[in-house]
């Protein structure tokens, strides 16, 4: 049996999109650079009708179900992936008041949202919803 994983655009609107991303795992191994968020997919259009230039992290609410200390790493994609958040257990976490974490668009990669899971063991899982603002 392999880690069971899934990604499912919730919502998706010329200036936001809302994605949930589920796993279960069977103690085979970590996953790595998962992509989340594809900023460039045909469906993803920014407000001027065009690829997002940036996505903007509103909201992340996760639950965690990992007993050993498993965590998720939330980054965007650059060639030094840009962190996000680092989320264990049940979080939320709202960055709207600030303005949304911006992706700071440094050198290389995509922008895309990526996932990286570490400690994770045999029916450990998460679940996360993702809210993100494109910006043009």
């Amino acid at each position: 049996m392999a880690n069971t994983l899934q990604t499912t655009t919730v919502y998706n609107s010329p200036r936001k999109i809302v994605v949930n991303t589920t796993g279960t795992f069977d103690g085979s191994g970590q996953e790595t650079d998962l992509q989340i968020i594809d900023k460039s997919a045909a469906a993803n259009v920014g407000p001027n009708g065009l690829e997002p230039s940036k996505l903007v992290v509103e909201e992340i609410n996760a639950t965690i179900e990992a007993y050993g200390g498993g965590y998720v790493l939330l980054e965007f994609d650059h060639t030094a992936d840009d962190e996000i958040a680092v989320l264990s257990q049940t979080d939320y976490i709202d960055f709207r008041p600030m303005g949304g974490m911006v992706d700071p668009a440094t050198a290389g990669g995509t922008g895309d949202i990526i996932l990286t899971t570490g400690s994770f063991a045999a029916t450990d899982s998460y679940n996360i919803t993702i809210t993100c603002r494109k910006k043009d």
